[in-house]
Formats: C-alpha cells, sequence, structure tokens
C-alpha cells in the first residue's frame, strides 16, 4: 500500500511538473510576442508602441528629444529600388541603436522619421552626441539626417507632454530642413 501511494503521489508531481514548464514556456512566448510587437522588424529599434511602453515604464521627467528625417530615401527607392533603401534604413536603426546610452530610447516613429530621448541630457551635449551619430549614419549608408530638438523638463509623465515636445522637434526638424534647401 505504501508503494501505491508513493507511486500515486509521484504521478501527481509529474504531472505538476509537466503543467509548470508549460506555464514557463506559454510565459516565455508571450513575452517574446510582446516585445515583438514593440520592436520595428526592419529597424530593429522601438516602434510607436514600445515608445509608448517605454514613456510608461520609465517615466522620463527630463532630457531632450530629437525628431530625425532621413533626406533623400524615396529617391533611393525610385533609383534603387525598396531593398537598396530597406538596407540604408537598417543601417540608420543600427547605428541609433548603438549610439546612445541604455537609458536613452530611439525609436522609428514611422516610414523615415525617427525619435530619439536622451534622458537627463541638455541640448548641448544632445547636438554633440546627434552630429556624431548621424554623421556615422551618413558615413555607413550615404544618407543624410535633419533633426530637430526639443527639451523636456516638466515632470509630468503623460503622453500629451511628450506628443506636444514632439510636435516642437518635428517643426524644428522642418524648420532646419527649409533653412538648409
Amino acid at each position: 500500500r505504501i508503494r501505491a501511494h508513493d507511486e500515486s503521489r509521484l504521478l501527481e508531481l509529474q504531472s505538476f511538473a509537466h503543467l509548470a514548464q508549460l506555464a514557463l514556456t506559454n510565459a516565455s512566448q508571450r513575452e517574446s510576442l510582446v516585445l515583438a510587437s514593440m520592436t520595428d522588424q526592419l529597424t530593429s529599434l522601438l516602434n510607436r508602441r514600445g515608445w509608448e511602453h517605454y514613456l510608461s515604464t520609465v517615466r522620463p521627467t527630463c532630457g531632450t528629444l530629437v525628431f530625425l528625417d532621413v533626406d533623400g530615401l524615396k529617391q533611393v527607392n525610385q533609383m534603387s529600388g525598396y531593398q537598396s533603401a530597406d538596407e540604408k534604413l537598417q543601417i540608420v536603426g543600427s547605428v541609433l541603436k548603438t549610439g546612445f546610452r541604455s537609458t536613452d530610447c530611439a525609436c522609428r516613429w514611422g516610414g523615415d522619421e525617427f525619435l530619439v530621448f536622451l534622458k537627463d541630457s541638455n541640448r548641448v551635449t544632445t547636438e554633440k552626441r546627434i552630429l556624431d551619430v548621424t554623421g556615422e549614419i551618413t558615413k555607413l549608408s550615404q544618407l543624410n539626417l535633419t533633426y530637430g530638438m526639443a527639451e523636456v523638463t516638466t515632470s509630468s509623465h503623460d503622453q500629451n507632454t511628450f506628443l506636444s515636445v514632439i510636435a516642437i522637434a518635428q517643426r524644428a526638424m522642418e524648420q532646419r530642413k527649409l533653412a538648409t534647401g
């Protein structure tokens, strides 16, 4: 009788271990799917959903936001095809991903537009870093980028604050683009 009882307990433990393993596998797959849903496939940077997740979890309170636009990507598409343009965007993503600190956030905002938030960084430091990074992108991809900056100095953590800062940085980028012709 003791033996039958021990075998029954062993079967229960094996069943529990199997269920626990399934739960861990499920959790791991879910985590992979969530991460994939926040990442731009082409550039491996965060996408807009990833940006929103960054804002909600990190809650950055000050720093400088940079709005970047890739110049001439449409012409690359027309002259060399989408594959060439995609390869150049992959270079942009790679340099943006490695060109900043782990506390900063780079994302593909859409098409040929990117955002970079440099946490606890002022305009002077940010501009130096952006010039280094955009110079590297130009060297590797033969693409130029135009950028605009806006400082985040509020203690507010809501998405609307960052939307208005993005709009300011975008306008600064557009003005710079017009000025350089």
